[in-house]
């Protein structure tokens, strides 16, 4: 009998928690709650609002695996990157000269220097000599990208038809700079000059 007094006794706990919440106005706010929940998320991500600068500087000895008849290619790539909670704008600028022809694509690429990696941030398709675009998603939501465009994991690489794989390359490196607004969504816009 003690057995079922104490299983009645935990079971009434939640319920009687519930009622004392609802009887102090915690429960039966929803707008309070709401809002607060609101000002909270709205707080924290205007606190994570960081702007970093990225850089590379590209060329075909860089490339992994070894591209073909492409001694001569080089670039560079500028980027800001800002964050603002989850969501994060690159934006960037890229040239480049000398490839075996024309660029078919540029992308942002997770690893480490000398190991080819996965996509990360589409960049442009097909890509002129002096591009520039941005790409607004999840950036600061997703640790491992954010983890790797900031400490040096991550690689920018330009693909061409003779060098499907890359036909130049080269390793972001980062400095934060100033707090700034950042942008929502999850797209990707690129143009040449």
């Amino acid at each position: 009998m003690q057995k079922a007094s104490s299983r009645a006794t935990l079971l009434a706990l939640p319920l009687l928690a519930a009622v004392a919440l609802v009887a102090a106005g915690c429960g039966g706010g929803n707008k309070a709650l709401t809002t607060t929940k609101a000002t909270t998320t709205k707080s924290a991500a205007k606190a994570s609002s960081k702007s970093y600068a990225l850089t590379a500087t590209l060329s075909s000895a860089q490339a992994a695996p070894k591209a073909r008849d492409a001694a001569a290619g080089a670039g560079t790539f500028s980027a800001t990157i800002t964050l603002k909670g989850k969501t994060g704008t690159l934006a960037w600028h890229l040239r480049f000269t000398h490839l075996s022809g024309p660029a078919t694509a540029a992308h942002v690429h997770l690893g480490r220097p000398g190991t080819a990696g996965p996509i990360a941030i589409p960049l442009c398709a097909p890509c002129k000599a002096n591009s520039h675009g941005s790409f607004t998603g999840p950036i600061g939501g997703n640790l491992r990208l954010l983890h790797a465009l900031l400490g040096g994991a991550a690689y920018v690489n330009v693909h061409t038809r003779l060098n499907p794989q890359g036909e130049i390359r080269g390793q972001i490196k980062a400095s934060p700079t100033s707090r700034s607004a950042g942008g929502t969504g999850g797209t990707t816009t690129s143009s040449g000059y």
